[in-house]
């Protein structure tokens, strides 16, 4: 008896679903067979979503105190930036010329 109402029943929904198919135009259903499997698609998507945080282990004792997992760390502080100042012209060029030497030398140390 069982089986007999589950094969009425997918019965009933294959004939009114093809009807609905019939009458629908080709955009139509493909729109809503796209939604559909959508939605069947983001069912476990939205669970592993739900179920993502459950790895962490938290015990929750009432006479401790509830402390954060981990301790707040300090950025480390920026260090300025220096800048040469040379008001003589010939000074200048020198002081250009040992940068690129020694940038030159950097490089072939590696």
């Amino acid at each position: 008896m069982r089986l007999l109402t589950k094969i009425m029943f997918l019965t009933i929904v294959g004939t009114i679903g093809w009807w609905i198919g019939g009458k629908l135009s080709t955009d139509a259903t493909t729109l809503a067979l796209g939604c559909l499997l959508g939605i069947m698609g983001g069912i476990p998507i939205a669970l592993a979503a739900l179920y993502s945080n459950r790895d962490q282990r938290v015990d929750h004792y009432h006479h401790h105190e509830h402390r954060t997992l981990a301790e707040p760390q300090e950025k480390p502080a920026a260090q300025p930036q220096r800048y040469i100042v040379v008001s003589d012209r010939p000074q200048l060029q020198q002081q250009a010329r040992q940068q690129i030497e020694v940038k030159h030398e950097i490089q072939r140390t590696r």
